[in-house]
């Protein structure tokens, strides 16, 4: 928290590969839970009649996905002993090192699978997201710069390195990374949350308000966007407004610290 105990949501975007295919008459986690099931299925089977490095990827990229992380790097392990040149292997084991807070090991991946395919946007992004949680920004800045170098339009490199520029108090470029992001995919809610953040840090509560609310237009559910609103208005003097943000804020909120310092807004504001 800064001075002004601003609620900041800078969740970094970190691109696993995993992917879920949407079928009809279920529900959406029930979807994905079958469809996992159905994907361990048929790797596993195709994997006893004849072991294959792309198919123990798959069974990794699974196991990701379902949070079943010792489970996805024996499956990469297993794609590596086979194919010791897969770079996405590399790649997906290191997303996976870093969910778990393994960062030399996921920089060792990254590295690997950027030696094996220099043009990967993706691996440098990654690699960024690791250095960042590192504390090395400058090298995850550099990082950045290189994914964005390789696909000009990578949305999520735009907004990781906007991430660093806000952290660094460059307000400027900040804005600029978010905007691009942005344009690039209209309906990235973080990117517009975060934004609104670096409008507050500067004092443009009308521009803050305005991102939050296309933030929360995009998703309802982010309690973060409406914490950040309501500060928005407590600086313009909006009592009413800001109330009710910040009681949407605790209604969706799980963390009891923040909960308890926003009630304290709250009853401040009510006095």
């Amino acid at each position: 928290m800064n001075k002004r105990c601003i609620i900041v949501f800078l969740a970094l975007i970190l691109l696993a590969g995993g992917i879920v295919s949407a079928c009809d008459g279920q529900s959406e986690t029930k979807k994905a839970e079958n469809q996992d099931n159905e994907r361990l299925e048929d790797n596993t089977k195709a994997n006893e009649l004849n072991p294959n490095a792309d198919d123990y990827v798959k069974m990794g990229v699974t196991y990701h996905d379902k949070g079943q992380y010792d489970q996805a790097i024996f499956y990469f392990d297993k794609a590596i002993e086979l194919n010791p040149d897969d770079a996405e292997a590399y790649k997906k084991r290191g997303v996976t090192y870093n969910e778990i807070g393994q960062y030399n090991q996921a920089v060792v991946d990254f590295d690997k699978a950027i030696e094996l395919d220099p043009d990967d946007a993706e691996a440098y992004n990654n690699m960024g997201v690791t250095h960042y949680k590192m504390g090395r920004y400058d090298w995850a800045t550099a990082d950045y710069d290189k994914a964005i170098e390789l696909d000009p339009d990578y949305a999520n490199a735009h907004y990781n390195r906007g991430i660093i520029h806000a952290k660094m108090g460059q307000y400027d470029l900040a804005i600029a990374d978010y905007g691009r992001a942005i344009e690039l995919d209209s309906r990235y809610e973080m990117a517009y949350n975060n934004r609104g953040i670096v409008y507050y840090e500067m004092g443009q509560y009308n521009l803050a308000i305005a991102d939050c609310t296309k933030a929360i237009e995009l998703a309802p559910d982010l309690a973060d966007a409406y914490g950040n609103r309501g500060l928005a208005y407590k600086e313009q003097g909006k009592k009413a407004e800001a109330i009710t943000d910040f009681e949407m804020f605790i209604a969706l909120k799980d963390n009891p610290e923040l909960i308890e310092m926003v009630q304290g807004w709250i009853d401040e504001l009510s006095e």
